[in-house]
């Protein structure tokens, strides 16, 4: 039969063992020396994106082996708290996805880098006049534009002018 102090010490060393395996895999992932880290976010992109961002990054990171990619996904829910958060605690991330209508609100509030500033004319120039302009705000740019949507709008023209209108 065991006793019980066996069974007290077998608990301590088993408690023991835990608290310091869970310090042990809290450590921060090692960054090499002189690395830039850039922190990057996207809204509620995973599962279904993981492998593409994963390639994505890993490539990146091996073509500027200096830079070190920290991917965060937000729930979509979440993101406008998060960022506003963030933003508030000058800890916002360094590249993130955000729909148009909240980044600008944001740039509203001197929030974002100045684009036109930081990307050369003929980095901006493979874009669409008016799709950089409508990331501009006060003519600053304050996104890239990362995909183009129209709206279509459907109607009966005989039930408009039937309305009056």
């Amino acid at each position: 039969m065991i006793s019980t102090v066996k069974v007290r010490r077998f608990g301590w060393w088993t408690v023991l063992g835990l608290l310091a395996s869970w310090l042990i895999s809290c450590q921060p992932a090692v960054t090499p020396p002189n690395a830039t880290e850039i922190e990057f976010w996207t809204m509620q992109l995973q599962p279904q994106f993981t492998s593409f961002f994963q390639t994505l990054i890993g490539d990146y990171q091996d073509q500027h082996s200096q830079v070190k990619v920290r991917w965060v996904d937000v729930p979509w829910s979440a993101m406008e708290s998060k960022i506003l958060t963030a933003v508030a605690a000058g800890t916002a991330p360094d590249v993130v996805n955000l729909n148009p209508n909240f980044a600008s609100q944001l740039a509203a509030r001197q929030a974002w880098l100045d684009l036109d500033a930081q990307v050369e004319s003929p980095l901006r120039e493979q874009y669409l006049p008016k799709i950089w302009q409508a990331s501009s705000l006060e003519g600053r740019g304050f996104g890239l534009p990362w995909y183009l949507t129209t709206q279509v709008s459907i109607y009966n023209r005989d039930l408009l002018a039937r309305a009056g209108n």
